[in-house]
């Protein structure tokens, strides 16, 4: 309803119009409100729809990777088709301002969380690294037990054999009170023992034995007489000799 309709309806209705024609007036201008405020709510409930849509197109639009419109939250510039990220949000990017000088860096971040293995095929094998320097010495370890005895040896062959050939010689000294004599073996002969006695007259021996410590190829025999003044004796030497 217009203005002119209004106050015509206002008009008829002071002026004494009949009641019912005036009642019929005022149920068309009430049809005609009603019907303004439906096509009122109709055109609000598209307006809230279009905007519901250009929102969740926007919405839509601030979840790409990149190019993202202006007032969408990004993380850095990269994801904003104006190139500008600031204070987490896509800015329309400035003119060539002069650039202000460099803040100071900041505090290292906390180290983050460590990350999945990844899939990747193992590199190569890496060549083997250089020997390390020798470590010292380790303490002395303890004195193991004895071993067992080991199984008896097998038995020689048995020594070839033979016949010895035994000599005996004797040796009588001159007649003294103080003699000595040494009865040889001779040319390859070796000694392998020996005696003595007094042969003649009253005394003793003194000594007897090999003519050698190394090679003894003879026995000595010394004696001594016992009689007063010193008399006179004879001794004889024994040697048993074999082959060298």
């Amino acid at each position: 309803m217009d203005e002119r309709e209004f106050d015509e309806m206002a008009k008829a209705m002071g002026e004494g119009v009949p009641r019912r024609a005036a009642r019929q007036r005022a149920a068309a201008v009430g049809a005609g409100m009603l019907a303004l405020a439906g096509l009122g709510a109709t055109a609000e409930a598209k307006k809230k729809d279009k905007k519901g849509k250009s929102d969740k197109k926007k919405n839509d639009k601030c979840k790409k990777t990149t190019g993202r419109p202006n007032n969408c939250a990004c993380n850095n510039s990269s994801q904003c088709a104006s190139g500008n990220c600031a204070s987490g949000t896509c800015k329309p990017k400035g003119g060539g301002g002069q650039g202000g000088t460099q803040g100071p860096q900041g505090p290292q971040g906390p180290q983050g969380p460590k990350g999945e293995p990844g899939d990747g095929i193992p590199g190569p094998k890496g060549d083997q690294g250089d020997p390390g320097p020798q470590g010292d010495p380790g303490p002395k370890g303890d004195q193991g037990d004895p071993g067992a005895q080991g199984d008896p040896g097998p038995k020689g062959d048995p020594g070839a054999s033979g016949t010895a050939s035994i000599t005996v010689k004797t040796s009588e000294s001159n007649s003294g009170s103080s003699v000595s004599t040494t009865a040889s073996c001779g040319t390859g002969l070796k000694a392998i023992g020996g005696g003595g006695e007094v042969s003649s007259g009253t005394g003793y021996l003194t000594a007897s034995k090999p003519n050698s410590t190394s090679s003894p190829t003879g026995w000595t025999v010394s004696g001594r007489g016992s009689g007063g003044g010193g008399s006179n004796i004879k001794v004889m030497a024994y040697v048993i000799c074999v082959p060298s």
